[in-house]
């Protein structure tokens, strides 16, 4: 393994299984040339032998978390062994996910071909047998979407942590990049973020990984009223105070209708561009959304089922 590394994939997981296994089946061949593979273990109770095996030293650098401190977390330690290991850039992806052969390969050429893109997302294909893996993808990965126009990240949508790159010395803060205290949605605060200081944030639709679905109607369910609930302690940062929540949830109440029939139009139409039978799909994402309506009404009123911990960290001003 060389000396000085200039690539880090960089896959945080917990209670290494068969999924994980795959991942790095897939991805060890593409460790060489100065790219190193660091797994932040977040706190496992039990790791299978197969991902023993698979991820020995030198292959593979293990870094670990003696409890559960969340995704945020796992990849913020991630980072900081980058930085002081001299990385130049940082590829993230989940535990769950089966890259391309040539996943690394293609993100150091678009970095090298956008010096001035500090962040690019690739792209995801959904993965799972039956009906509610193939919907859990189509209300997942709008955003990065096989096959679709490159183009500057920007508007209403955002590009998930998995497939995602980035030149680690033009991050334009110091401290930890992701918000540890959100149980999910922190992908969507740091790429708010990175747009907000004004960084160069780009989708392009080669390298593809394959994302492991909810296949059973309660983890679909579950998966995307999670995405709702995190909303408003994204959105916000948490500064109403309780009266001032009450009074949103009710006009919330309201909305919920309207909130449901634009947000799932927004999720479908970059699938009709793909197909236009896509659109017998929106009575189920309106469905969906009047859930996430729901869950986004409960994360107002109680902000810390959107934490980690029930602390009152949304009355704190940040």
């Amino acid at each position: 393994m060389p000396a000085d590394p200039t690539l880090a994939v960089l896959i945080p997981f917990r209670n290494g299984d068969r999924a994980l296994a795959s991942c790095l089946e897939r991805l060890l061949p593409q460790a060489r040339d100065g790219v190193r593979v660091v797994l932040v273990d977040d706190g496992s109770t039990t790791i299978s032998d197969e991902v023993r095996r698979l991820a020995e030293p030198p292959a593979v650098e293990w870094i670990h978390h003696a409890i559960c401190r969340g995704p945020g977390a796992a990849r913020n330690t991630g980072v900081r062994w980058c930085r002081e290991h001299g990385i130049g850039l940082v590829l993230l992806l989940d535990s769950d996910c089966i890259p391309d052969d040539d996943l690394v390969e293609t993100h150091i050429r678009l970095h090298a071909r956008s010096p001035d893109a500090v962040c690019i997302g690739g792209a995801i294909q959904g993965s799972g047998r039956g009906i509610w893996a193939r919907l859990d993808g189509l209300a997942s990965w709008s955003t990065s979407i096989p096959g679709s126009p490159a183009r500057v990240v920007g508007g209403l949508y955002h590009i998930p942590t998995t497939n995602m790159s980035l030149k680690l010395g033009r991050i334009p803060w110091s401290g930890d990049w992701f918000d540890e205290a959100l149980r999910t949605g922190e992908d969507v605060a740091f790429v708010a973020r990175l747009r907000q200081l004004g960084a160069r944030v780009l989708f392009e639709p080669r390298p593809v990984v394959r994302h492991q679905d909810r296949e059973s109607f309660r983890g679909f369910l579950a998966h995307q009223y999670r995405w709702g609930l995190h909303t408003y302690a994204l959105r916000t940062g948490r500064r109403l105070p309780p009266r001032g929540r009450w009074g949103w949830a009710v006009l919330l109440a309201f909305a919920v209708p309207a909130y449901a029939v634009a947000s799932s139009l927004v999720n479908l139409a970059p699938w009709l561009r793909r197909s236009p039978l896509y659109v017998f799909c929106w009575p189920v994402l309106l469905l969906l959304y009047m859930v996430k309506g729901v869950a986004l009404i409960v994360g107002v009123v109680a902000p810390s089922h959107a934490l980690r911990s029930a602390t009152k960290m949304d009355a704190q001003p940040r």
